[in-house]
């Protein structure tokens, strides 16, 4: 999408504005779902949603995203497999990858005995 003004003397000229690259598709997501295929040192994993919209977004962390369990600080060490979490990032709807800004944790999973 191109936002400018346009002028058709002697020939076509855009004067632009604003340039949006829409096939990017990004935009602030803050979907809640369960870990898996947990990866710490690739700092990756699955989040698959439930429901009748259920949904499966890759899950990239970086060196600044903050990690919560309720009210304390935790780590990417500290997740788990099965875990339910609510990750605030920005998505690239068209490969579904989540940049992820905060990850928390809200429910830990059930313990095996």
């Amino acid at each position: 999408t191109i936002n400018g003004t346009a002028s058709t003397s002697t020939n076509w000229t855009i004067i632009a504005k604003q340039v949006r690259d829409e096939t990017i598709q990004q935009r602030n997501v803050n979907p809640t779902g369960t870990i898996s295929n947990l990866n710490v040192t690739g700092k990756t994993f699955t989040l698959t949603t439930s429901g009748k919209n259920s949904k499966t977004y890759n899950v990239t962390t970086t060196d600044t995203t903050k990690f919560i369990n309720t009210t304390s600080t935790i780590t990417i060490n500290d997740l788990q497999n099965t875990q339910t979490v609510r990750v605030n990032g920005v998505i690239n709807r068209n490969d579904l990858n989540i940049i992820a800004a905060k990850v928390t944790v809200t429910r830990m999973p059930k313990k095996v005995e």
